[in-house]
């Protein structure tokens, strides 16, 4: 029993460490991406955009990017 709760502590242990992981590899990737829309982004709000529609087409491209990066088989 103690050799079951063993191995079901190391997955769950593995899981985390892979959810962690990937979480920061999707926030460096955002972080990325707005850095390098910073001056489209400053040009959008100086001609007086709502941070709504800045806040959505950055998630747009958040949501594009990955779909975009699909294999073609898919």
């Amino acid at each position: 029993m103690t050799t079951e709760r063993f191995r079901a502590a190391l997955v769950s242990s593995f899981a985390g460490s892979v959810l962690l992981l990937a979480t920061l590899g999707v926030y460096g990737t955002m972080a990325y991406s707005v850095t390098q829309r910073t001056f489209e982004i400053g040009i959008r709000m100086a001609f007086g955009a709502e941070k709504s529609s800045i806040l959505r087409a950055v998630l747009e491209h958040a949501a594009i990017w990955p779909a975009a990066e699909l294999p073609s088989g898919c």
